[in-house]
């Protein structure tokens, strides 16, 4: 809890105005949650760039895919992303099948091959639900922010309020 609450006055006590910060948490979260991973920090840097986001604060959001989360974080954007398209997503066979892959140079086509079956419904499904997620992410953030600024505001007019003068 400590560590979340340093975070938390991290990011609204950094000298960038509130929309900035909001725009850096939203493009974090949209390029986080996007199947590239690689270049999900190149492209958070490219886009907090271009847009005037921060990129302190992006940054780190985009590490929300990592081994420990692909599963739980694409799967179902892939079942989301089969369903818009009306495909039938992969079974059962189709994971076995990854399990023993041909010997050889065969081995590296095959996974092209079976990566290629579910890129389009994970990138539909993952893209779907990044916009949703950053633009929530905006706008709760950028409340948040606000709200937490002016809070800190009311706190320091009030204890220099209750401060003796001298003279």
């Amino acid at each position: 809890m400590r560590r979340f609450r340093g975070t938390v006055r991290w990011v609204t006590q950094a000298n960038d105005p509130p929309h900035r910060l909001a725009l850096g948490i939203a493009l974090g979260l949209f390029c986080g949650l996007l199947p590239l991973v690689g270049l999900q920090t190149v492209l958070v840097l490219a886009l907090a760039w271009l847009l005037g986001a921060n990129k302190a604060i992006g940054l780190p959001l985009t590490w929300l895919t990592n081994p420990a989360t692909f599963v739980p974080i694409f799967y179902p954007c892939y079942q989301l992303g089969a369903f818009l398209m009306g495909t039938t997503p992969v079974d059962l066979q189709w994971w076995q099948r990854l399990a023993e892959p041909p010997a050889g140079s065969a081995a590296m086509s095959f996974y092209w091959q079976s990566l290629q079956e579910v890129s389009a419904p994970l990138l539909l499904g993952s893209f779907l639900l990044a916009t949703a997620v950053a633009v929530a992410g905006y706008y709760l953030s950028l409340q948040g922010i606000e709200g937490l600024r002016r809070a800190a505001r009311r706190r320091r007019r009030g204890s220099s309020a209750r401060m003796p003068v001298i003279g």
